[in-house]
């Protein structure tokens, strides 16, 4: 799987202003560590993380679609579920 760089990423594209970017996407981590029940990635299992990387690339994908990132956020979660 390859990752893009944050500045080629759709939900920085996407995301109304990028000074708050960094904020933003720190919440993003944490709803995707709450939906993988992890504390801490260190101590994460292999189906976590498997999870976790799911959830990115559903994200991803939902929002090179969607262009409103809570709704990617949301979807790509939740699919994951």
């Amino acid at each position: 799987m390859y990752h893009y760089p944050l500045q080629e990423s759709n939900l920085y594209l996407n995301h109304s202003n990028p000074r708050l970017f960094d904020k933003y996407i720190q919440g993003v981590a944490l709803k995707i560590r709450r939906a993988c029940g992890v504390n801490d990635w260190q101590s994460a299992t292999e189906k976590q993380l498997k999870e976790r990387d799911t959830i990115h690339d559903n994200i991803s994908l939902l929002a090179s679609v969607l262009k409103v990132n809570d709704e990617s956020v949301r979807l790509g979660i939740q699919q994951k579920l």
